[in-house]
């Protein structure tokens, strides 16, 4: 059904479905809209607006194609699955836009000047070309696992964290936030633990990755099962060679119990830690490297110019490209004779 209040507020309840037919509207110009039923369904067109708040509640699903308000919050809070088209709130300081689902949760563009915040208890997948944008706040997501499509992104004036109980598939994560020296991380990425083997993994688009301002925007990345790898809890049906995690930082720390790590980094970067105890660690940059702790079985780190190394952890194998390397090198307990590849501008 079309409903239009040009005064007042819009509330439907309902004991079962709610449902907009094709290019329906619900549009409470001067209020708040609220739907409350067993389910929502929206077809092609439909649209719900308000001035203010939009909040849906379902006990079942919900599936809805435009949310839109002008200066309130946006929020979704379905008792089974969920999908939100698109989501938007117009004004330049206010709104949030929240999403709780009991089951898997998929969205597409959702922006708002404060803070979206997607918490699923199945899978969040961002739909091809999606965009989730906050602009002077921060991006937050919770599921089973997370998963952008290509062209996908979330871009953040503040923080962004994802973390997934499972793997963490990644399009483009930006952070704009600018802070001072030693602060936290702006965006993390978290994907299973130290009994779950989640990785953190590259949807393949060509998108760098993950993008901070310089030179204090650091990023912290930790895995059960491995970063910049294959998936090892859904393997691929034909067995390919992983894709690096692409960043354009100037600080990072890498941690994961299982599995490799492999980044490629453009510009500076400096490496805090990076930590793979029973997994190869491959880290490249295209500008100045420096390393503070590296722990891993064999460890390669590639630059154009100098590295200047804390400390190298390794099991069986370092292989430093770069001009030059100066710094400390140990082998960890439990391997054999430690090999040592070292390659500057003339060679080996």
């Amino acid at each position: 059904a079309t409903l239009l209040a040009a005064n007042g507020n819009i509330a439907v309840t309902a004991g079962g479905a709610i449902a907009l037919l094709e290019n329906e509207q619900v549009t409470a110009s001067a209020g708040t809209v609220s739907l409350n039923g067993a389910s929502l369904a929206m077809a092609a067109g439909s649209q719900v607006a308000a001035l203010l708040d939009i909040a849906v509640m379902t006990t079942g699903d919900a599936s809805a194609t435009t949310l839109a308000s002008t200066r309130g919050n946006i929020s979704v809070n379905a008792g089974g699955n969920a999908t939100v088209t698109a989501a938007a709130v117009a004004d330049a300081v206010l709104g949030d836009i929240i999403y709780l689902t009991t089951g898997n949760l998929t969205v597409g563009a959702a922006a708002a000047a404060g803070k979206i915040r997607a918490n699923a208890g199945g899978a969040f997948t961002e739909n091809a070309g999606g965009q989730l944008t906050s602009r002077t706040d921060l991006i937050a997501v919770t599921a089973d696992s997370i998963a952008m499509g290509a062209g996908a992104g979330m871009t953040a004036a503040q923080t962004i964290a994802l973390q997934g109980t499972r793997d963490v598939t990644l399009g483009a994560l930006t952070s704009t936030a600018n802070p001072a020296p030693n602060a936290s991380a702006v965006i993390t990425v978290t994907a299973g633990n130290p009994t779950l083997g989640g990785a953190i993994i590259s949807n393949g688009d060509g998108q760098t990755n993950i993008t901070t301002s310089r030179p204090n925007a650091s990023i912290l990345l930790t895995a059960g099962g491995g970063i910049g790898v294959n998936s090892v809890l859904n393997r691929p049906a034909q067995a390919s060679a992983p894709v690096a995690i692409k960043t354009n930082v100037p600080l990072l720390a890498a941690a994961t119990t299982l599995g490799d790590i492999n980044i490629a980094n453009t510009g500076d970067l400096r490496v805090i830690s990076s930590s793979s105890p029973v997994g190869k660690t491959n880290i490249t940059t295209t500008g100045a490297f420096s390393v503070s702790s590296v722990t891993g079985v064999d460890v390669v780190l590639t630059a154009p110019g100098d590295i200047n190394i804390g400390t190298i952890n390794a099991t069986t194998s370092v292989t430093i490209n770069a001009n030059s390397a100066t710094g400390s090198i140990a082998q960890q307990p439990g391997g054999g004779p430690l090999v040592l590849n070292i390659t500057g501008a003339n060679g080996g």
